[in-house]
């Protein structure tokens, strides 16, 4: 460190005022993670970092660097997913993050990259199917995906990607290219491709030795789950078409997509054959008796989109194969008996609209990178043993209208982020160790119906900005340290049913103007 100027430090080039535009610390012994207020150097155009030790996970607020048309990070030992954000770089004409530990799917937002022309993702540990989207990389000449855990046919949108010259992909965990004309004609035109083809009965699930016939899953499922027992179980192990099994649907060529099989009476472990059911869309087995882990297998079944585990007794941990089901909408495993932290590699499910883990033995932090899931609606984390704080990450959640994070043991402030959620309707915060004020900024939320803030240690006045929540039913402020005067604005929310301030330190006279709430039915100031 030098009082010089910028430019004069060793990789650093600035422009005429001052602003860093490059970076460059190739093979230069960095270690550490990388400091997220890199994503405050706006007019970088280069970022050159490879071959280091960097460590941890990739900062989302590089995609903040919207003039970025360079980013070498290869060859460190970067850690978790890769972020969305990634996406926003649009000038970006080269992304290198090979040879790391990365882990879970690629981003579709990647497609958004429309200027790129190298990208090399090999040597990781991704998971999952290739997007399509990628086929909008119409610049792409170079491309490795080679030496990571992908499977499934390559997108037949590949074949728009005319500029590609060389192309890896081999090394994967059955990642293969199709066999119609198109797509091997359009293979045969890349001058340096490397990788296999599929063979003629491939599927999209990953290659395993012995798959057995989706008649044969559903007998192991069967067995597994203590068949004999269960309230119905019409026709399973006959000979008849497996839609006439009870609970089980079919598509038109016979494929299982659905096992409806709720309240059911199955009691016993999942068998990880359930991962060799490559059409299945959605696994409702709610309300049963199941024990035992959830199959990491279940990753394979990539065509799934709503998972519903809840109210049975799973145990162990919640597992980061999930991550590969870039088609899941719904996961709900509310009130089992799960342990460990929650996968951040969950962050990369793009089209989740709802998570539930509710009641359940989890521990460590939210991850932040579940502010990555753009279409999420419902995020339930209640009475599930979290800690840590509250990531201002929640806050990029746009379309999300429940968060109930209530019966954990969260610590620090509560994000003034929160506050952007413009469609949230319920925000339960309660039975926490939160600290610090309420945020002016939730006046913001102007679809907020239900407010629970009970049940902390929060201090500070009642924001006066809360009066704008015109659309809001109950509002629990009880059992903090919030001190002042009760505000007097409260008064204008007309729809207010519930008003619960008790055992906290306010002072100062009852504001006259809570005779103005005509809908209010439960007042409680003791």
């Amino acid at each position: 460190m030098s009082e010089k100027p910028l430019g004069e430090w060793y990789g650093v080039d600035t422009d005429n005022s001052g602003s860093v535009f490059r970076l460059s610390l190739n093979g230069n012994n960095l270690s550490g993670p990388l400091p997220q207020q890199m994503g405050n150097l706006t007019e970088l155009r280069i970022l050159s970092l490879s071959n280091n030790k960097l460590r941890g996970q990739i900062p989302p607020e590089l995609g903040s660097l919207v003039r970025l048309e360079y980013l070498a990070l290869g060859g460190n030992e970067f850690s978790g997913i890769i972020p969305r954000e990634l996406g926003q770089l649009t000038r970006l004409n080269k992304l290198d993050l090979g040879r790391n530990n990365l882990t879970g799917s690629i981003p579709a937002s990647l497609g958004e990259l429309v200027r790129m022309e190298t990208l090399s993702l090999a040597g990781n540990n991704l998971t999952g199917i290739v997007p399509a989207e990628l086929g909008n990389l119409l610049y792409l000449g170079t491309f490795f995906l080679s030496g990571n855990q992908l499977f499934g046919e390559l997108p037949e949108e590949f074949t728009s990607l005319n500029q590609l010259f060389h192309f890896e992909f081999e090394q994967n965990l059955g990642l293969c290219a199709p066999l119609g004309a198109d797509f091997q004609d359009w293979l045969t035109g890349v001058q340096n491709a490397q990788g296999p083809n599929c063979s003629p009965d491939q599927a999209i699930s990953p290659p395993l030795q012995d798959i057995p016939s989706e008649r044969d899953v559903l007998v192991a499922f069967y067995n597994s789950t203590g068949g004999r027992g269960w309230r119905n179980q019409e026709n399973w192990l006959s000979n008849l078409p497996l839609n006439q099994w009870y609970g089980v649907r079919t598509d038109g060529r016979g494929h299982v997509r659905e096992l409806q099989l709720a309240s059911n009476k199955l009691d016993g472990r999942l068998p990880a054959d359930l991962g060799h059911l490559p059409h299945l869309a959605h696994l409702q087995l709610r309300d049963n008796r199941l024990t035992g882990s959830i199959p990491a297998e279940l990753g394979h079944a990539s065509r799934l989109r709503t998972l519903n585990l809840s109210s049975n007794n799973l145990t162990s941990f919640v597992p980061p194969q999930l991550s590969n089901l870039q088609m899941l909408v719904s996961i709900n495993f509310r009130g089992n008996q799960l342990t460990g932290p929650i996968p951040p590699e969950l962050g990369s499910l793009s089209r989740l609209g709802e998570l539930n883990l509710s009641d359940n033995s989890l521990s460590g932090p939210i991850p932040r990178e579940l502010g990555n899931l753009p279409q999420l609606g419902y995020l339930y984390l209640e009475e599930t043993n979290l800690a840590g704080t509250i990531p201002p990450e929640l806050g990029n959640l746009a379309k999300l209208t429940q968060l109930s994070l209530s019966g954990n043991t969260l610590t620090g402030r509560i994000p003034a982020q929160l506050g952007n959620l413009s469609n949230l309707t319920i925000l339960n915060l309660e039975r926490n160790e939160l600290t610090g004020p309420i945020p002016s900024s939730l006046g913001n939320l102007s679809q907020l119906q239900v407010l629970r803030l009970h049940d902390n240690q929060l201090n500070g006045p009642i924001p006066a900005e809360l009066e704008n929540l015109s659309e809001l039913y109950h509002l629990f402020l009880y059992e903090n340290q919030l001190r002042g005067n009760i505000p007097p604005e409260l008064g204008n929310l007309a729809s207010l049913l519930s008003l619960k301030v008790q055992n906290n330190q306010l002072s100062g006279p009852i504001p006259p103007e809570l005779g103005n709430l005509p809908r209010l039915v439960l007042l409680d100031l003791a």
